[in-house]
C-alpha cells in the first residue's frame, strides 16, 4: 500500500458494513457517499459491524486496490466525536487510528505478542 500521505484525502465510511463486499461494492458505496472523490487519488476506510476488521480501497491508477486488516482482541475505535456526513482524517489522525488509538480518548490497543497460532 501507498504512505497515507501520498493520498490526496483518507476519508471514512461512517456506518459500518459487510466487509464481504470487494472492489466493486466499494467503489459503489464510495460513488454514494463521496461522489466524485472515487478517482481523486484518495483513500477511504471501512469498518464491519463489531469494528474488528478494517478495508481501506483507493484508486492505482490502472485499477482498485485493497488493505485489510483484523485484530484480534480489540476494536477499531470510528469517530463519532466528529460530525459530518464524511469523515475527512489528516495523516496523523489516520496513523493513530490504524495504531488502535481512540481518537477521541488518545488510548492505543494493547500490543499482543504471540509464539503460536491456537
Amino acid at each position: 500500500m501507498k504512505a497515507l500521505r501520498d493520498f490526496s484525502g483518507i476519508y471514512l465510511h461512517r456506518e459500518p458494513i459487510d466487509l464481504r463486499k470487494g472492489d466493486q461494492g466499494l467503489s459503489v458505496l464510495v460513488q454514494h457517499a463521496f461522489g466524485d472523490k472515487l478517482f481523486s487519488g484518495a483513500i477511504f476506510a471501512f469498518t464491519n459491524r463489531s469494528r474488528s476488521s478494517l478495508k481501506m480501497l483507493y484508486w492505482n491508477q490502472s485499477g482498485f486496490a485493497i488493505w485489510m486488516t483484523r485484530l484480534e482482541k480489540e476494536k477499531f475505535h470510528w469517530p463519532k466525536h466528529l460530525s459530518g456526513e464524511q469523515i475527512q482524517l489528516s495523516v496523523e489522525q489516520a496513523e493513530w487510528l490504524l495504531k488502535g488509538f481512540d481518537l477521541s480518548k488518545m488510548r492505543p490497543h494493547r500490543s499482543l505478542e504471540y509464539e503460536l497460532i491456537d
